[in-house]
């Protein structure tokens, strides 16, 4: 009887605790300082923690959809709780809808569970506002807070645009907030780049890869990803190529005298299209040449900083490896099982003589380091 009783009693507590909301936590957060949840809290410490939206984002950029199983028996138990809850909104279903939340990471189901809510017919999607909205208030826990930053936007309303910018401000759900406000709104632009300027980790890569799809007609948010998209606090790399594609970086490096804070973003735009990383590199973005021409142009007319030194021979590395800038010979990589990736660079424009050049410029720009390499 003693089993009994502690299984009840522990089925009829809330599971979402005594705390304070994540919601309401994050409304009177400052911004600054970090905000620990309550489930970061009880995790172990002789474990190394992931960064808040870490683990979404390797499991967003880094894993196949078909990796992630069982979503149709997750996504038919979340429905089923939630049709259940938005007819009767009794305590106990409220219990196990948050219990389910937490067993399984939303992101290993949320497209099947858009997917299917898409198919709903809309006097339920209606009948699932007031439990989306409930869980949005009450979560203590994350899952379930992202849980119900989905459901909004797929059954929310203008009524809910606060609750999502107010959640995308942290790392840990920016991604599912941007989702649910694109599920949401015709056009998602203008909250999307309020979203992109909260954050700095993995909530600002969901959110400016996005971004950069509907900025076409937009000049001032193509200078802003110029200018601020790229830097974050995980890896420049992830955002590089996407800024320099969408806010037009060869057209804006094309100017005559671009002032010194764009100068400075192209540069840290550049180190991050030659570092090795998950992303696509200089090799893959489509006007490199001509970025790359113009930027070495203006840093040919001004003191360089250390970062530009920097920039430069890194980028003189790349143009002369694998072999030699002008060498026309098609050259194995040092890398084993890795083909030569200059035969697809050279389709973008990258090709022999135009790496001589810019090789050629970026030496004479980092001064002679051996008499022999001193070019006339």
């Amino acid at each position: 009887m003693g089993f009994w009783n502690w299984w009840f009693r522990d089925r009829s507590q809330a599971p979402w605790g005594p705390g304070p909301p994540i919601l309401e936590r994050i409304r009177e957060w400052d911004g600054h300082e970090p905000l620990v949840l309550l489930d970061q809290e009880s995790e172990p410490v002789d474990e190394i923690p992931f960064a808040n939206g870490a683990l979404d984002g390797i499991l967003t950029h880094h894993t196949r959809p078909e990796a992630m199983r069982d979503q149709g028996r997750i996504v038919a138990g979340i429905l089923g709780m939630l049709r259940a809850l938005g007819r009767t909104g009794k305590e106990r279903r409220r219990r196990a809808l948050y219990r389910l939340a937490m067993e399984v990471p939303v992101t290993a189901y949320a497209d099947a569970l858009i997917g299917a809510l898409a198919r709903e017919r809309p006097v339920v999607l209606e009948s699932l506002r007031a439990p989306a909205r409930w869980l949005a208030e009450t979560a203590t826990h994350r899952e379930p807070l992202k849980l119900a930053t989905i459901l909004l936007g797929s059954c929310g309303d203008q009524e809910d645009l606060e609750r999502l910018v107010t959640l995308a401000r942290h790392d840990e759900f920016t991604l599912f907030a941007v989702v649910a406000v694109g599920n949401l709104m015709t056009d998602p632009t203008d909250v999307w780049w309020t979203m992109a300027r909260n954050v700095h980790g993995w909530g600002k890569i969901q959110v400016v890869e996005r971004l950069c799809g509907r900025v076409d007609d937009r000049p001032e948010i193509q200078d802003w990803l110029l200018r601020h998209g790229c830097e974050n606090e995980i890896l420049p790399e992830y955002l590089a190529c996407f800024c320099a594609r969408a806010g037009r970086l060869a057209r804006a490096l094309a100017t005559e005298r671009p002032d010194k804070e764009l100068l400075a973003s192209a540069c840290l735009i550049f180190r991050a299209l030659l570092s090795p990383g998950p992303a696509e590199d200089l090799g893959c973005y489509e006007d490199g040449v001509a970025a790359a021409t113009a930027l070495i142009g203006h840093l040919e007319t001004q003191a360089l900083s250390p970062e530009c030194v920097e920039l430069l021979a890194t980028l003189n590395e790349w143009l002369e490896s694998p072999g030699p800038a002008g060498s026309s010979t098609v050259t194995p990589t040092d890398r084993p099982g890795r083909s030569d990736p200059w035969p697809a660079r050279q389709a973008l424009g990258w090709t022999p003589l135009v790496r001589e050049e810019l090789a050629r410029r970026c030496r004479n720009l980092l001064g002679p380091s051996d008499p022999d390499r001193v070019d006339p």
